[in-house]
């Protein structure tokens, strides 16, 4: 479990990455659905984190989130 301390708070690395993913799809154009994979490589970390991220995200109702063409 990795610990990241800023500011006096202490977060785990996958708390700081599901708040990272909020505030990077709230700010999204909205003219095209960002994929978990899209969103993982400009955040620079391992697409399946960022999807275990997601899929919590979206277990929880704060996102919403579907499967791809695939």
């Amino acid at each position: 479990m990795r610990i990241i301390y800023a500011a006096g708070m202490r977060l785990l690395r996958s708390t700081d990455l599901a708040l990272r993913v909020l505030m990077r799809l709230a700010v999204a154009d909205g003219t095209t659905t960002p994929t978990t994979r899209d969103v993982a490589a400009a955040m620079e970390v391992p697409y399946t984190h960022a999807a275990k991220v997601v899929a919590e995200l979206q277990h929880l109702g704060l996102l919403a989130a579907r499967r791809g063409a695939r």
